[in-house]
């Protein structure tokens, strides 16, 4: 994978930092706004409800329920996250206002890892396609290795991406 030039890793982790902990925040209430009945339809959608019982073939499986449920499971049009936004629309420019636009563009992929920055990250490949992007993550720069593949719901920012958190 491609390393820019001019490319600040300690900057961009810093900055990443900051709207990391505006997506946890968000993640949370988005995950909160989810009725019964949006969980169960992402949930037979993915082949995890028998009855009325949902059934986790694993225990990460769980946040990759809530992540299907807030971006792929709509009402009217909408999906949670456009909903959080019409209740909730943030401060124009602010970190919540990044953070939500950029998640509103996410995309779940299979990643191939190239080089990694100690602790900042990895530089990354989309599978399928030319494009290459850092990727910010504390714990991904410890436990990546090149060439290892990840699949996983990517948010966007200007000059680097993170997780949303279902990896």
């Amino acid at each position: 994978t491609e390393i820019r030039q001019n490319f600040d890793a300690e900057t961009v982790f810093k900055r990443y930092q900051k709207l990391r902990d505006v997506g946890f925040a968000l993640g949370k209430k988005l995950t909160e706004r989810l009725t019964k009945q949006t969980i169960e339809e992402g949930a037979a959608r993915l082949g995890m409800l028998r009855g009325k019982t949902i059934v986790f073939p694993t225990e990460d499986m769980t946040s990759v329920l809530m992540d299907y449920c807030i971006y792929h499971v709509s009402r009217d049009g909408h999906n949670a996250l456009d909903d959080y936004l019409l209740d909730n629309p943030p401060e124009s420019e602010s970190d919540k206002h990044v953070w939500l636009r950029a998640a509103q563009h996410s995309r779940y992929c299979r990643v191939k890892f190239g080089s990694v920055v100690p602790a900042a990250g990895a530089w990354i490949q989309i599978l399928g396609t030319p494009e290459t992007h850092f990727l910010a993550d504390y714990g991904l720069s410890i436990s990546a290795v090149p060439d290892m593949v990840m699949a996983t719901r990517l948010i966007f920012f200007d000059n680097f991406c993170c997780t949303g958190g279902a990896g």
